[in-house]
């Protein structure tokens, strides 16, 4: 396919499926505008912002921004079932891919396209991507070319590897903030060193105050829970043990673990001292989705608003020595 031209491609369509989260003014039909650009450097599914863009760059050598192959401003309808979006790219680009895939020397430098939101979009939305767990349309290209002067062909080319790239505002400091997308987490220390050493910890509970006018979340509404996970030590490879916080029935602004009873435990047999991080409740949460929930920080000056362990304990019966 090495001698097909641009002259030979009649068409190239990119097609992204559509999967329902928005994040922003999801009622806005034109909301979503954006550009694509060939990707001229190898990246993977580990690359991050700060890969693309480092010491706050606002452009990449990731991009070839010298040509714009395609855009998008067109509306979209939000539907139970998403309608996929189309666009049509630049055919000078597949001419392109056919020529370096047919040298095996050079084959392994197709790296495909970026879509980069351009300043007119103000909304953003999930599009279908390759997972381990569902079975979905991925990204495709429909390209119809003419193989020979009175033939016409249709190859399509599905999305191989792909992945998101996002950023956010570093949260306030004074805050307590969780946001998916960024995988931005927080952790709480503890020092339990005025419990005795044989206690034993029969209930912790532990109360998070919500701020709910300085979060943010998607057309999916509120996420219901969140976690925390005992670690084993500084690296945050391994976790003992995870526990689920969830907005309080009689108190929606509350977010309640009713049972960090184990950590408590593991902390008095071990030093008096321990830390929690928190994060989003599941892969979707963390990874798919960009709501931010922040919660009041320990220096709040409302003290009935800070972050509250209750810890009922017993102290162990002394054996008498004879």
């Amino acid at each position: 396919m090495g001698n097909i031209s641009e002259n030979d491609i009649d068409s190239v369509t990119l097609t992204l499926p559509l999967l329902r989260y928005a994040f922003g003014d999801s009622t806005n039909k034109y909301g979503l505008s954006f550009k694509v650009y060939e990707i001229q450097k190898y990246w993977s599914n580990k690359t991050n912002w700060d890969t693309l863009f480092p010491s706050g760059s606002q452009q990449t050598e990731y991009f070839d921004y010298s040509k714009v192959l395609g855009t998008f401003n067109d509306s979209i309808g939000q539907y139970k079932d998403m309608i996929p979006i189309s666009l049509q790219l630049d055919k000078q680009l597949i001419a392109k891919w056919f020529k370096l895939a047919s040298d095996t020397s050079k084959s392994d430098t197709i790296w495909g396209i970026a879509l980069v939101p351009d300043n007119n979009s103000v909304v953003v939305r999930s599009l279908s991507s390759q997972t381990l767990t569902d079975l979905r349309v991925h990204p495709y290209l429909r390209i119809t070319y003419k193989s020979k002067p009175d033939s016409v062909d249709t190859l399509v080319l599905t999305s191989a590897i792909d992945a998101s790239v996002t950023n956010s505002n570093k949260p306030d400091e004074n805050t307590l903030t969780i946001q998916g997308g960024i995988s931005s987490r927080f952790k709480l220390s503890f020092n339990v060193d005025s419990i005795p050493d044989e206690a034993a910890i029969h209930v912790a509970q532990l109360d998070l105050h919500f701020n709910k006018s300085a979060s943010k979340y998607g057309n999916y509404n509120l996420d219901s829970t969140i976690t925390a996970r005992l670690y084993s030590d500084s690296t945050y490879s391994t976790y003992f043990d995870e526990y689920f916080g969830a907005n309080d029935n009689l108190d929606r602004n509350v977010f309640r673990f009713p049972k960090i009873t184990s950590a408590v435990q593991y902390w008095v047999t071990h030093g008096k001292k321990g830390e929690l991080v928190f994060s989003s409740e599941g892969l979707n949460n963390e990874y798919r989705e960009f709501d931010k929930l922040v919660f009041y920080g320990i220096n709040d000056p409302d003290s009935t608003k800070r972050p509250a362990l209750r810890i009922i304990y017993s102290t162990r019966p002394k054996i008498r020595k004879r």
